[in-house]
């Protein structure tokens, strides 16, 4: 509530001192990548095992409305309210030897977490009058509203030499349902943002943004010593290019 209230009265102050102030407004649209990729490969030497893992990002699209006030030439107050979804695909592959009846197998686990939210970025920002293009620097903060999760998981091992001994398993929950998860994640979290921005043309500029934040942690069971804890985590930090389009000239 103090944010919207702070937000409310930049609003206003930009209506009053409209001399000194100009306000802009209009819908924005981008795309949020959750994390950069990773893969990491290594051989287990003592079982000649070769084992391969990868890390994807979730891409999402990011869907908008800002409120901008310009203060003297250089000083810029931004508010947002965006929906993206963010998340992580992770693939585990091992080429393994069955050492206590021979032969050989192949082991493969997925892990998909997703996550969808709201947030609401405020920022302070300084903007450059040097060229047509104007480009401006910002921070601020990003509350998150996580009003949906889903945890997604399938075990699969694949005896080469013996199907009968094959094996799959999928487990899948809510995890901010306290319905399904023992610990569920929670909904409010915060990020720290910095970023860039420039025009395209007077109604048209494109914003690139760094979105730090702690990890989301959720388990699918409390950890009473009789059930499998399984907790989870996931690092809460997004990268997000979006275009701005204002319905009035910046």
């Amino acid at each position: 509530m103090r944010l919207l209230a702070l937000l409310a009265l930049l609003l206003t102050v930009s209506r009053i001192g409209w001399t000194q102030t100009a306000f802009n407004y209009g819908p924005e649209l981008g795309v949020s990548v959750s994390q950069l990729p990773k893969i990491n490969s290594y051989n287990i030497e003592s079982r000649n095992d070769q084992v391969l893992e990868k890390t994807l990002p979730l891409v999402s699209p990011l869907l908008g409305f800002y409120g901008q006030v310009n203060l003297k030439k250089h000083l810029q107050f931004t508010g947002s309210l965006q929906y993206q979804m963010t998340g992580k695909r992770y693939h585990y592959h091992r080429d393994g030897n069955d050492l206590l009846y021979g032969g050989t197998y192949t082991s493969d686990e997925w892990e998909n977490q997703t996550f969808q939210k709201l947030c609401l970025p405020l920022t302070i920002g300084y903007l450059f009058r040097t060229a047509k293009l104007q480009p401006s620097i910002f921070a601020g903060v990003r509350p998150n509203f996580i009003f949906g999760g889903k945890y997604y998981q399938k075990n699969e091992l694949d005896y080469h030499q013996d199907n009968t001994r094959d094996l799959t398993s999928v487990n899948e929950f809510n995890p901010v349902d306290p319905n399904e998860a023992g610990l569920p994640a929670k909904r409010f979290r915060n990020q720290l943002i910095i970023g860039a921005s420039t025009l395209i043309n007077q109604n048209l500029k494109v914003l690139l943004t760094y979105n730090l934040g702690h990890s989301i942690d959720y388990a699918q069971y409390k950890n009473t010593g009789f059930e499998s804890y399984n907790g989870k985590s996931m690092l809460n930090s997004d990268i997000n290019i979006s275009f701005a389009y204002a319905l009035n000239k910046f």
